[in-house]
């Protein structure tokens, strides 16, 4: 579908059409339990997005690359079966690489439910922006308007998103003034993107008075609005902010989420306050959130800043005793650790670990390695 985009046709589409569809790229694309496979395809062919999403979500929180799993779904499970878009849309939400992407897609066309509708459209335009091929998500936004899918009012969001990651901040201007035209109106999650726009730019004075001002016009705010105010409060070293969150939630203002409570541990731990961090662990466990990898690297990360090399171990003690998946970002943060602290034969370690895990090196590891 990319490549087309690019400019490529006729029996040169088809073969690389026939390539993705053949080749498997074992060496990075690692094949899952059929029980896992069989239940994820059940939901989709059942047309349960909801389920789909939380059996999906659960994995995910495990540290299971889901655009490999998505890819083993459709090459191992799906076969013949037909999707409906909503179940499209889930498998396109957790995915993170253009190829895992580029065959939702082509899926998509053979049941007959391509190009998609707007939710596809800001999926997809957010996958191609926030990974830096800007030609790309415009094409894809001229592709679905002339199939008569137009953007939907939460597209907003999205373009804030792309806009942010490209750093066209004049872009976000553009679209923050049409929002001010219209505050009442305007959806949480629009209003999460621009202040995670301002928490980006470490303007958490910005960011809190942008909060104050759509809160004074009746916008709704979710757990993902505080997890953002708490990253930009973190920022911008206003602690007693951030505390501010915390007594909110305490209070039941709002239901906390696993990413508000990462957000806490992030926040607290880059300001030294490690003994906060098992206070927070004991509010988790109070509402039954259970930690994430995302929570043990956000750990590791801080543990290791602090040099406590004994305290890491442990946790990855327990995050194999919870069969929590280490990920890319679990060895930058172990590399980072050991090599702070001379130990470069652990480093040489973790690179095994990593081979023999089939974890592919990003530049965040290879900026660690140099390092």
């Amino acid at each position: 579908f990319f490549s087309m985009l690019h400019g490529c046709h006729g029996h040169s589409l088809f073969l690389w059409a026939w390539c993705l569809r053949r080749c498997r790229w074992a060496a990075s694309y690692s094949t899952y339990p059929r029980n896992v496979l069989s239940a994820l395809h059940d939901a989709a062919a059942a047309d349960r997005p909801r389920e789909l999403h939380a059996r999906l979500q659960r994995l995910g929180n495990r540290g299971v690359d889901l655009s490999n799993l998505i890819w083993n779904i459709l090459e191992d499970v799906k076969h013949s079966t037909r999707y409906s878009v909503d179940v499209y849309n889930v498998l396109l939400e957790h995915c993170t690489d253009l190829r895992t992407a580029d065959h939702l897609q082509s899926c998509m066309k053979e049941d007959d439910c391509g190009p998609g509708n707007a939710k596809t459209l800001s999926l997809l335009y957010g996958l191609a922006g926030r990974g830096g091929d800007w030609p790309t998500a415009q094409k894809l936004q001229r592709m679905f308007e002339k199939h008569g899918v137009l953007p939907d009012e939460a597209f907003a969001a999205t373009q804030i998103d792309v806009y942010s990651a490209l750093q066209h901040y004049d872009k976000v201007a553009s679209v923050e003034k049409k929002m001010t035209q219209a505050l009442g109106s305007v959806q949480p999650e629009v209003m999460n993107a621009l202040l995670n726009c301002y928490a980006k730019q470490r303007k958490a004075q910005d960011m809190h008075d942008r909060w104050h001002q759509m809160k004074a016009a009746g916008v709704k705010a979710n757990a993902d609005t505080y997890q953002t105010l708490i990253c930009g409060y973190a920022k911008g070293q206003q602690m007693r902010r951030v505390q501010g969150v915390w007594d909110l939630m305490e209070q039941g203002e709002f239901k906390p989420s696993l990413g508000v409570f990462d957000a806490l541990i992030n926040a607290y731990g880059g300001a030294n306050q490690l003994q906060k961090i098992a206070d927070i662990f004991a509010v988790m466990k109070k509402h039954s959130v259970p930690a994430a990898v995302s929570t043990f690297n956000t750990l590791l990360t801080v543990y290791g800043k602090v040099n406590d090399v004994k305290r890491m171990e442990e946790l990855q003690l327990e995050m194999k005793k919870r069969g929590i998946v280490f990920n890319a970002r679990t060895y930058r943060a172990l590399i980072d650790a050991y090599a702070r602290v001379g130990e470069f034969e652990k480093v040489q370690e973790v690179r095994q670990a990593m081979r023999t895990a089939n974890v592919v090196a990003d530049a965040s590891i290879f900026a660690a390695l140099i390092n």
